[in-house]
Order: C-alpha cells, then sequence, then structure tokens
C-alpha cells in the first residue's frame, strides 16, 4: 500500500484529490469543522458518528502529509490499532487477575494479539478503514479498561474508556459487545455495593460522552425522521427468512475460524482445513488447566456466547436466537438480525485462551521436547488463522485496495460543472459499475460536485422512473437537478443503454457537453487458469470431461455484442436431480464470463441465461443434449481477456451442478473507450421554488448544510418547494401570521404556504430539526471530557500527564 502510486480505495470509501479539495469517502466537506457540528444534508447519524474515527484525523493526517501519504498512513494506522489495543487489553487483564512475571505477560498478551489481529474475522486487515473494523479493534481495550475501573475506580481509566467509547461510535454496535463484556464482568468482580455504584458511574459517563450523536438520533427516532431512520423498523429487520440470509456461519465455521459462505455478493472460498481443529483443542486445553481461574471462565464464557450469538439461526437451538432478536424490545432484538457482528467475542476469547494454554504449558513442562511441541502447536495455530487470513485477502481485500487515480475524463467533467456556477444537484447514472476506478458504487463520487452541492439523489433515479420521461423530469425539477451525467463506463451494458435511451428521448433533458477517453486494456492475458477443486458458487469447478463445450473457430472475442454456441450434454447425475432435458420449465444453462485467472463475483463481467421460451437460443438434439445460443456484450470489458464458465442451474445461489470451465478468449481490441455525456434539465427552477400559486422566488441561499434562506414575493397563497430529500424534519421558520402546512410531493419537500392576507417580500428559513440536540449533545460531550480530564490529569500532587500514563499501564 505505501509503495505504488495511487490512493487506495475500498468499495464506498474512497480517498482521492479534487482541485486541491481534500475529498474523502462520503464526506465531502470544503470546511471540515461543518462536519463537527453539523447533522449534514439530513442524511441521518452517520456524519456526526464518523467525526473522530474518519473526519478528522484523516484531514489532520493529509494537511500534515498531503493527499497519498496521509490517506495511506491513515490506512495502516487503522490496520495497527487492533493488534495494539488487544496488546493493551490483555496485558491489563493479567496484572489484574492472573500475577505474572514481566517476562510472561509480555508473551501472553504478545501471543494473543496476534491471534486477534491476523484473524480474518478481527476486521483490521480484511475490513481496513471501514466503521466495523474500527469498532472489532477498540472492542478489546474498552473491555479491560471498563472491568479495572470496576474494580479500581481510577478516573483515568473511564477518561480513556470515554475517548474510546467516542472513536468507536462510527459504529454504534460497540454498546452491545461491551454490555456483554460487563455482564461477564461480575464472574471476576463480584457483585457488590462499590462495583454496582462504579457501574452506574460508568454508564452515566458513556452516555455523557457520546451525548454529541446520541440525542440528535434518538430524538430523530422519536420524531419521526425520514432518510435513514425510515429504515429501521422491527417489522421490516425482524424476520426468519431475513436473519437466515443474514446468518452466514455455521457453528463449525466459527470454531474452526474459517469460511466458507456467502457474504452478500462477493464469494468467500472454503478455507476450513483440517489442521484448523487445533485452535479449538488449544482453548479448550486453557479450559482444562484454568478450571478455577477466574479470568479462564470469564473468556470461556465469552467464548460460548460469542458462538451462539454469531451462529444466528443455524443449529443448535437456532429457534432460541429467532425468539430473542424477535421478542426483545426493538433496538436490542434489531441488532441481532446481523448475527456476524458478535464475532469479536470469538476472536477476543480464542486469543485469551490459546494464549493460555501456551504460556501455562510452557511453565509447566520444562522439558525440550515438549517445549518444542508446544512451540510447533502455536506455529499450527497461526498457520491455520493466518491461512484464512491470506486467502482472504488474496481473493478480495488486495484487489479492492489496490491504488488508483480517477480517470481524466472525470476530473474534465468535474472542472466544467464547477465552471457553471449555482446552486443546484448533479446526478450521475449508472449509479454502479464504474470499472476504470471504482468497480462497486458511483454514488460517493462524484454526486456532490458543483459549486454548492445540495443533496445525493442518484439511487431515487431508479430505470422504471427513467422509462417515463414525464415522471423522470418532474422528479429531476423537485429534486433541484440541473445536470444528468451518463458515464459508458458500466459493467452492465444492458442497463447502461437503457439509460442512455431513456435520458436521450426525454423531452426535459438537452445534450450541452461530452467527455472521452481512450484507456489501454488491463492485460491478463497470462493470469494461471482454474484447476480442478477451485470453488465458484458454492460447489467447484470442473475442468475435464465437460458436458458443455463452446463451438468456436478461434480464441478471440471482438469488442461488441458476440454470438457464442455452446454444446450441451446433460449428465446423468444432473437428470436425476429433476432436471428432464428443455421440456421442463425448471431447464437452465447460464454462461458466466469473468477476467481471465478470476472467479471472485465481483469480476464477473456478463452472465447470460437460456430463455426457456426463446425457441432461437436453443437447438434441441435430444432430451440431455443440443445447442444453446448465447448473444455476450464486451463493449466496456476493462480487461484484455476472459474466462468462460457455464452451469446448469443458472445464476442463483443455490447450484445443483459444478461450474464447468470452457475456455480462454482474447478481447479485441485492446483499448477501451470511456465517455461521459452531460444533460442539462431545461425545467430546471432552482433549489427553492414555486409550484404554483401567486408569488415569485426573489434570491436563494444556503448558509450552512442544514439551514437554507428564501425570499419570496407572494401576494396569495402558494406551494413552496424545498428540493431537498423530503424528511419531515425540515422545519420551515415564517413571520407571525403565516401557516404552512408541510408533505411530500415527488420525493421533495413541499409547504403550502398561505400567507392570510400579509402579501409582499417574505423571508422563508429552512431548518433540520435535529441540529439543536446535535449541538446540545457536542456541548454536553465536550464538558464531560474537560471534568474527567480535569479529575484524571490536574487534581492532586500526583496527577500529570506523565504520571496518568504510567498509572495506566502498570
Amino acid at each position: 500500500m505505501l509503495m505504488p502510486q495511487g490512493i487506495p480505495f475500498y468499495g464506498d470509501e474512497v480517498f482521492y484529490p479534487l482541485n486541491n479539495i481534500s475529498y474523502f469517502g462520503v464526506y465531502v466537506s470544503k470546511n471540515p469543522v461543518l462536519d463537527f457540528y453539523i447533522w449534514k444534508n439530513s442524511g441521518g447519524p452517520d456524519p456526526p458518528l464518523l467525526y473522530f474515527s474518519h473526519t478528522l484525523p484523516l484531514y489532520i493526517l493529509i494537511t500534515l502529509f498531503g493527499q497519498e501519504l496521509g490517506v495511506k498512513a491513515f490506512q495502516l494506522i487503522l490496520a495497527s490499532i487492533p493488534g495494539i489495543f488487544s496488546f493493551i487489553s490483555l496485558y491489563i487483564l493479567l496484572k489484574e487477575f492472573k500475577p505474572l512475571s514481566e517476562k510472561k505477560s509480555i508473551v501472553f498478551s504478545l501471543i494473543g494479539s496476534l491471534i486477534y489481529s491476523y484473524s480474518f474475522y478481527s476486521g483490521d486487515l480484511t475490513g481496513l478503514g471501514t466503521t466495523i473494523g474500527v469498532v472489532y479493534g477498540t472492542f478489546p481495550l474498552m473491555s479491560a479498561l471498563s472491568i479495572r475501573f470496576l474494580k479500581r475506580g481510577n478516573i483515568s481509566d473511564l477518561f480513556f474508556l470515554s475517548l474510546l467509547s467516542m472513536i468507536a461510535s462510527a459504529q454504534p454496535f460497540w454498546i452491545y459487545l461491551l454490555g456483554i463484556s460487563l455482564v461477564l464482568s461480575f464472574l471476576l468482580l463480584g457483585l457488590n455495593r462499590s462495583v454496582i455504584k462504579r457501574l452506574f458511574i460508568l454508564g452515566g459517563t458513556l452516555i455523557l460522552a457520546n451525548s454529541f450523536w446520541i440525542w440528535s438520533t434518538l430524538m430523530g427516532y422519536l420524531k419521526g425522521a425520514s432518510w435513514i431512520f425510515s429504515s429501521y423498523t422491527t417489522s421490516e429487520l425482524i424476520t426468519y427468512d431475513n436473519l437466515k440470509f443474514l446468518s452466514f456461519w455455521r457453528v463449525l465455521d466459527i470454531m474452526l475460524m474459517g469460511e466458507r459462505q456467502y457474504y452478500f455478493i462477493w464469494l468467500h472460498p472454503q478455507t476450513i482445513r483440517p489442521e484448523n481443529v487445533v485452535i479449538p483443542i488449544v482453548a479448550a486445553v486453557a479450559i482444562l488447566l484454568g478450571r478455577r481461574n477466574r479470568l479462564v471462565l470469564y473468556f470461556s464464557l465469552m467464548l460460548v456466547l460469542g458462538i451462539f450469538l454469531t451462529k444466528g439461526v443455524h443449529e443448535p437451538a437456532g429457534y432460541v436466537y429467532y425468539e430473542l432478536a424477535k421478542n426483545l424490545p426493538y433496538g436490542l432484538g434489531a441488532i441481532l438480525r446481523n448475527p456476524t457482528k458478535f464475532i469479536p467475542l470469538v476472536v477476543y476469547s480464542y486469543s485469551f485462551l490459546i494464549s493460555y494454554s501456551i504460556v501455562e504449558l510452557f511453565s509447566r513442562y520444562r522439558k525440550i521436547f515438549a517445549r518444542i511441541g508446544l512451540v510447533g502447536a502455536l506455529v499450527l495455530v497461526f498457520y491455520s488463522i493466518f491461512t484464512v487470513t491470506l486467502t482472504y485477502l488474496s481473493h478480495y481485500t488486495w484487489k479492492v485496495y489496490s491504488p488508483t487515480y480517477i480517470p481524466n475524463v472525470y476530473i474534465n467533467a468535474n472542472k466544467w460543472l464547477l465552471d457553471q456556477g449555482g446552486n443546484f444537484t448533479v446526478v450521475w447514472l449508472p449509479v454502479g459499475g464504474a470499472y476504470v476506478w471504482k468497480p462497486y458504487v458511483i454514488s460517493a463520487f462524484p454526486l456532490p460536485l458543483s459549486s454548492a452541492p445540495a443533496s445525493s439523489v442518484s439511487p431515487l433515479i431508479n430505470n422504471k422512473i427513467i422509462d417515463n420521461a414525464t415522471e423522470l423530469c418532474n422528479i429531476l425539477t423537485y429534486l433541484g437537478v440541473k445536470y444528468v451525467l451518463y458515464h459508458n463506463d458500466s459493467l452492465d451494458v444492458q442497463q447502461s443503454g437503457r439509460i442512455l435511451k431513456g435520458l436521450r428521448s426525454s423531452f426535459c433533458l438537452r445534450p450541452v457537453a461530452s467527455f472521452a477517453q481512450t484507456v489501454k486494456a488491463i492485460d491478463v492475458s497470462n493470469s494461471p487458469p482454474p484447476k480442478n477443486g477451485t470453488w465458484i458458487l458454492g460447489l467447484p469447478v470442473q475442468t475435464v470431461d465437460v458436458p458443455l463445450k463452446i463451438i468456436r473457430s478461434n480464441d478471440t472475442l471482438v469488442r461488441g455484442e458476440n454470438t457464442i454456441v455452446v454444446y450441451y450434454r446433460i449428465p446423468s447425475f444432473v437428470v436425476n436431480q429433476g432436471y428432464k432435458g428443455r421440456f421442463w420449465p425448471g431447464f437452465s444453462v447460464a454462461l458466466n464470463v469473468y477476467k481471465a485467472g478470476s472467479l471472485d463475483l465481483n469480476d464477473r463481467l456478463v452472465i447470460a441465461i437460456l430463455d426457456n421460451g426463446g425457441l432461437k437460443k436453443q437447438i434441441l438434439i435430444n432430451d440431455t443434449s443440443g445447442y444453446i445460443i448465447f448473444n455476450v456484450n464486451l463493449t466496456n470489458c476493462p480487461y484484455n481477456a476472459v474466462d468462460i464458465y457455464a452451469n446448469f442451474y443458472g445464476c442463483c445461489f443455490k447450484p445443483l451442478t459444478p461450474s464447468y470451465y470452457l475456455g480462454r478468449f482474447r478481447v479485441e481490441p485492446d483499448s477501451v473507450p470511456i465517455g461521459i455525456e452531460v444533460f442539462e434539465n431545461t425545467g430546471y427552477r432552482g433549489p427553492v421554488f414555486v409550484a404554483n400559486g401567486s408569488a415569485e422566488v426573489l434570491s436563494v441561499v444556503q448558509l450552512d448544510p442544514i439551514h437554507w434562506r428564501a425570499v419570496v414575493n407572494a401576494s396569495g397563497p402558494f406551494l413552496l418547494v424545498f428540493t431537498q430529500p423530503f424528511d419531515r424534519l425540515w422545519e420551515i421558520e415564517l413571520p407571525p401570521g403565516y401557516t404552512a402546512s408541510h408533505f411530500q410531493c415527488y420525493m421533495a419537500n413541499c409547504y403550502l404556504i398561505n400567507p392570510n392576507g400579509r402579501n409582499g417580500v417574505v423571508t422563508v428559513d429552512f431548518v433540520y430539526g435535529l441540529q439543536i440536540y446535535q449541538t446540545a449533545g457536542f456541548l454536553v460531550t465536550f464538558s464531560t471530557l474537560a471534568a474527567l480530564a480535569y479529575l484524571a490529569f490536574f487534581r492532586g500532587s500526583n496527577a500529570s500527564l506523565r504520571s496518568v500514563l504510567r498509572r495506566f499501564l502498570s
């Protein structure tokens, strides 16, 4: 990550420079101080939560070291924190409950921290830079500090715990992990008056320290805010099918620290191996050796509870998990919808128990052969854990973190937008699939690109709307969209062509600019072909005795639409599973095209499926054999070589037969054209406008992201449109005597305003209602931190920073 040129990116969290302004991820600001106190763009709780963990540290690093080094330093720091924090946490717990020599304590903590850091589930390597990775990294130290505070009552522990909770608040799930740790901590401390008193102090302090997001988020739910809040309802989240879909790992996967199932849209390869059994075995030895040790009991119960929660609705007792999620109060139960988030409990427990086994046995058995065996067992543990992580990194993470630069065609389009001036919203279509520099979504960039952007609305413009010209024009106008930019570098050729056709046929859109660039296709022609046993779509790839074959005279495909004829012979074992040839409606054959050497679902360029009703696509020889004709479009393929596979099931995630490797083909020519077309919405009426009635908007100004002001000349009742996406918490401020009703029209905020005879010029303010709670919460947060810092550092004769840090590590 350090050496190659370019900026690393991860999915939707991309870091890039534009016009000497530091843009990072979806948290874009020309003045990062705004992120400090603004409930930004009525987008819900995410922006303020990410300030301490992402926005502020990244901004400081970029300011000190420049864009590229600053971003890479930020990523490396995030990758290092979990290992460092887990080391300190284990060291703290050892000092409190199991006195060891300094050397043994360091070795113990080092072993545990390496296990935690290199585990696939820890999130610091495989989820680099993500919010959940921050929570996984801070949890061990938060747990250790909370336990030590309950035992000692040191204010310095409470201060550092509050700071960590603010960093981890990027993903509030830390509350559940810490809560489980605190419940189990009574095994270590007992349930006495002093512990209960300190528990209330700890809980109250954490609430006050996190007031900057708790107050506004809570009021958002209570007041019924729209946008992100509207999707969080119990009926939507807690259903058995939903829980089953999100229960990725079974008990065996969790206990052996392996991976073998789907994780949303990409595929984790099978990583459980026979040697992985050493992981639970070594942990079980710790339980036998330390059955009278309270720390061992604490981590053993955490491991059992973590396995139960992480497996979700899988057996054993999967129905218990479902009943818990369904019947717990909302918030407590809703978090159970994603069982994988409980995996830090398992990883943290394993890191302690395995370290305990090795150090304890090493102390008891001093013979050289015994110690060699222990070292061998430890190496086997590290090998089993790290190979899982390494496999995942090589299949997914390293690909999405590959350094990149934005093509000049995007930079030129952005400069054109900045030159237009005004206050408008920009929509980029298609939303997803910019293969050149960001292969997943394009929604984070460049939505905010205008002189004074309003909001991100591209996800609201779907195919159904694009096909209806009248609906499209109304929505664009009511959402304040002045320009629509179409980019042709989408891998979904069918969707991309449909979008362009809809834009060109719309009566309110006229082309005003275009930008083009040609890029060299990526050379993957020498990538190694798949081997037997490689997994794709849940079953192994077959490269011998292939019952599907491509009938073709050469090994070259032309960019554009290619006709590919495939001969098929349905094997008897497929027929025995229920297939009856083409006459059974369930019969299907899918053609999958990947870049050469890749079997990652993210790299699938084309999927073509036999249409059972299309007789022209199939030539039947008999019930179990025939020819299928596919039309495959590789116009936007960014590679110069592809591999083609086929299977008998189709596109779905429950295949009954393996995928068959059919061959490798070169794609010609080697250059790929990128084009951007800019359309202007001729119906654009500004960020605030009068839809009908006796009024005229004289001026509009955006004072900050949550405060707009319009000056209107009214001579009677009128309908005023505020083009931010509808949210019932956008409050309107009018002079005395005016009345208004707020409702949604075309996804925007509409206000029916009645001057009640007070005609003339009137000033209308739009303010997002949660801002007052956001501001008050920040005041409480910093007051709490200031009080804790005073009590920890400045009170008493031995309260210097040096002495506090010494006591922290003692």
